[in-house]
Parts: structure tokens; C-alpha cells; sequence
């Protein structure tokens, strides 16, 4: 039978003799295995993104109400908060371009809700047509 007084580790490394691990060699060590399987991985995953950031680009680009400012203002006053009471040479969108959103790009600011609503309807209807196939 063994001593059992002799330490079961025999090889201690002390903290204070190893060299510190910096972020430059554990990049080096996670990159060391980049293979086919990794990068398959990552493309899955970004493909994954793309058509998330798809849904929510739609979504503001449809949905939102930009901005607008007046330049004539002995037309606007203070009181004036509804555009379509106002000539259409009297006001622009802010940033000076008109293709920020679908409302300003086909001039939508003063139609029905229902209107303004169509845009973002009809590209979820056509995400739940186009993704019947795949059930």
C-alpha cells in the first residue's frame, strides 16, 4: 500500500508562475479552430439576422410619420399642426428629401389611416403567403 501521507497532486503550478492570459491569445486560440462546420454556423446565423432586420426595416420604413418644418411661415404659425391645412409649397420633410418612409415618398400625409396602413399590411400578408410553402 502507498504512503498516505504523500499529496495526491504532485504538480503544482502557483498561480504566480504562469504568464497572464491577455485578450491577444485568447482570440488567437478561439480562431485557431475556425473550420467548415464554424463558418457554416455563421453564415446560418447571419442569415437567420438578415431576414430579422428585414422585418423591423419594413416596419419603420412603413410605418413611420416623418417629420416636417415650414418654410413660409407668415402661412404657418404656431397654431398650425396640421399639414394638410397647408399649401404643399409652404412646408417640406425634414432632411429636405422626400424618400424617407412610404408616407412621404407617395405623398400619404393626408390620407386615411387605412391608406397609410396598406403598405405594412400587404408585406406581412405576403411574409404569411410566401411562407405557407414551407410548413
Amino acid at each position: 500500500m502507498e504512503d498516505s501521507s504523500a499529496p495526491l497532486l504532485t504538480h503544482i503550478e502557483d498561480e504566480d508562475t504562469s504568464p497572464p492570459l491577455t485578450f491577444d491569445k485568447i482570440f488567437e486560440q478561439s480562431l485557431s479552430d475556425l473550420g467548415l462546420s464554424q463558418f457554416l454556423q455563421i453564415l446560418l446565423v447571419g442569415l437567420a439576422f438578415a431576414f430579422d432586420s428585414q422585418q423591423i426595416f419594413i416596419t419603420v420604413f412603413t410605418d413611420a410619420y416623418p417629420t416636417w418644418h415650414c418654410l413660409d411661415h407668415t402661412v404657418c404659425n404656431p397654431a398650425t399642426t396640421d399639414i394638410c391645412d397647408l399649401p404643399r409649397s409652404t412646408w417640406e420633410w425634414d432632411g429636405g428629401f422626400k424618400g424617407k418612409t412610404v408616407i412621404s415618398e407617395f405623398e400619404l400625409e393626408c390620407s386615411s389611416s387605412f391608406l397609410r396602413g396598406l403598405p405594412t399590411s400587404a408585406f406581412y400578408l405576403g411574409s404569411i403567403v410566401g411562407g405557407l410553402p414551407w410548413l
